[in-house]
């Protein structure tokens, strides 16, 4: 996506300082109405150069947008469970170093790159959970399972 990977960090970051800033009871209209207004601000820009100055507009500005449309779904999502109190997130600001390790999980999960290019959505806590089986129980070696793919055939 070059350059408009902005895009997506963007939104990543602001939903990161929302988190530690706004009440956790008001944190899906804030989420929501930013996501939002930025989403259609990109949209707007979009018809605007296609439509009005009849510029061709960049496969990887639609691709960007794309994901953004799916980045979105996946913060609306979290914030709902953070309003619902199903997902908690405490900040300490006087440890330097908890305060940069928590965002870490939540930003893999919003810029995981399989779901931005149009995986299912999955909730958080199935994302967090499968991270923490990952180390636990390492994948196959691909060249075994081709391998024994080719063979069965």
């Amino acid at each position: 996506m070059g350059i408009y990977s902005v895009l997506l960090f963007a939104s990543t970051f602001v939903f990161i300082l929302l988190i530690g800033r706004v009440d956790p009871s008001n944190i899906h209209i804030w989420a929501f109405g930013i996501q939002m207004l930025w989403q259609t601000f990109w949209h707007l820009l979009i018809q605007y150069r296609d439509y009005y100055l009849h510029e061709p507009v960049s496969v990887r500005l639609f691709l960007a947008v794309s994901s953004l449309m799916l980045l979105t779904q996946r913060i609306t999502s979290v914030s709902m469970d953070i309003q619902d109190k199903q997902l908690i997130f405490t900040y300490n600001a006087s440890s330097k170093k908890t305060s940069c390790v928590l965002p870490l999980p939540l930003v893999s999960y919003f810029l995981s790159v399989t779901t931005l290019l149009g995986g299912p959505l999955g909730s958080y806590r199935q994302f967090v959970s499968h991270m923490e089986g990952v180390g636990l129980h390492p994948s196959p070696s691909p060249l075994g399972v081709v391998f024994l793919k080719l063979m069965q055939n």
